[in-house]
């Protein structure tokens, strides 16, 4: 069973950084015993200056914390839905990453054809699912709910359905780096199923 829960990543460490250094400039204001230090002499307006600035970083540090925090907590999604990932051969791999509000379904095809399949164990699917495939090129898709099953190909600009190839919905399949990129339809998740199976064959396959 797979569980969606985001990585930790740099970005979070740099946000873990980011904080802390925000609230150590910040403290001066933050702490009411703390009072900063003036030359004997100086003007109020130095002394206005001077608070100011230390205003600013603590309003700088609560900033900081609040995006950071938005952006590295899970989505209410993720802390209630996880998810059984199966591929047919063993040789292949399959994860699952979160990446906001969006699922990546994360697959490493060593031949270049194979399946997967996404079972639902919890509440209700995210509200946007890719599948990104560690092949070269694509030269047919097929995702199937059980009720609706579409196919695609790299940069086709629509999903089909049935032997006759019938256009049904818009389609993004799309290279991304040394990947292929695609974006599952709504169409396939919105009424909750149970499963999802994917099917795969890259052009250069072994």
């Amino acid at each position: 069973m797979a569980t969606m829960v985001p990585r930790k990543s740099a970005a979070m460490v740099s946000f873990s950084t980011m904080a802390t250094l925000s609230w150590i400039r910040a403290l001066p204001f933050a702490t009411a015993s703390s009072k900063p230090r003036y030359p004997l002499g100086a003007k109020s307006r130095t002394k206005r200056k001077v608070k100011n600035s230390d205003k600013r970083h603590y309003l700088w540090a609560i900033v900081v914390t609040l995006v950071g925090f938005s952006s590295v907590c899970p989505a209410d999604w993720q802390a209630s839905s996880s998810f059984k990932l199966q591929t047919r051969k063993a040789a292949d791999k399959a994860e699952l990453l979160a990446e906001g509000e969006t699922a990546i379904l994360n697959v490493l095809s060593a031949d270049g054809i194979g399946s997967a399949t996404m079972s639902r164990t919890g509440a209700k699917w995210p509200s946007t699912l890719k599948v990104r495939l560690n092949v070269r090129t694509l030269e047919f898709i097929r995702i199937s709910n059980r009720t609706i099953a579409l196919s695609g190909r790299l940069d086709g600009n629509r999903w089909t359905q049935g032997p006759e190839e019938k256009p049904v919905t818009p389609a993004s399949i799309r290279k991304v780096n040394t990947c292929i990129e695609v974006d599952v339809p709504d169409v396939l998740i919105k009424d909750n199923p149970e499963q999802l199976s994917i099917q795969w064959i890259d052009a250069y396959r072994q």
